[in-house]
């Protein structure tokens, strides 16, 4: 008897039976989140001293990040569904971008540097945090959640803790091996648009956007233009 046929009773059983039908996306999610593990730790046997700083690793851990933060309970009902299926589709995204960059073969001084490897693991925890943030709020447009908006909220909040964590590690770093903690070079500029807009997201004044709803809609497009902006300063 095929499900469509059964009983309901019956057919309740057989969804219980099997989870994974029924909460595929939940289970893609952690599939993506331990293949994204699994890379990383082949990388860490193979190339002990593997530069956390290359571009392959940010795509990595945001792309595992992600994973990770859209299994836990963010939302509730059909929000928290759309948001796993959304984050699965970015984190795949992600990993493919990956798999185009050819691991490197040499390896780094700096990864025996507590400081330097701070500075650069805040990058990719960052861009996940924004990433996470940013399909939150875009979700919120059609499915309205108050727990899902909250969590926008802290997700958004730990991506500029995680950032200025790494700013203080990077001027500790910068001060040990150049005798200073900050120029106005390109990268120091970069930083510190990337933090001044990460800030602004808490900032929007409501004289012009005086609805919640517009308050989601112009975070989500201010996280996504920041999530472009870490990717693409990155990529090309």
């Amino acid at each position: 008897m095929s499900p469509h046929h059964a009983h309901p009773n019956q057919r309740a059983r057989l969804t219980r039976a099997l989870p994974l039908a029924r909460y595929w996306p939940w289970t893609v999610n952690v599939l993506l989140a331990l293949f994204s593990g699994i890379w990383l730790l082949h990388l860490a046997l193979t190339l002990p001293q593997f530069p956390v700083s290359s571009t392959q690793c940010l795509l990595l851990i945001s792309a595992g990040l992600l994973c990770a933060l859209s299994v836990l309970p963010l939302a509730g009902g059909r929000a928290h569904r759309k948001f796993l299926m959304v984050t699965a589709g970015v984190a795949l995204a992600l990993l493919v971008i990956a798999a185009s960059f050819t691991t490197p073969s040499e390896t780094s001084a700096m990864g025996d540097y507590l400081w330097a490897q701070l500075f650069f693991l805040s990058r990719p925890l960052t861009l996940g945090c924004v990433i996470a943030s940013a399909v939150g709020y875009w979700l919120l447009q059609s499915h309205p959640d108050s727990e899902l908006s909250f969590n926008c909220h802290l997700l958004a909040l730990l991506s500029g803790t995680l950032f200025l964590a790494g700013e203080i590690a990077g001027s500790y770093w910068a001060m040990q091996g150049w005798g200073h903690s900050w120029s106005w070079s390109s990268h120091f500029f970069f930083s510190a648009l990337f933090y001044l807009l990460l800030i602004l997201v808490f900032h929007f004044p409501t004289r012009w956007m005086r609805t919640q709803q517009q308050q989601n809609r112009a975070k989500a497009m201010l996280l996504s233009f920041i999530a472009l902006l870490q990717l693409g300063y990155r990529l090309l």
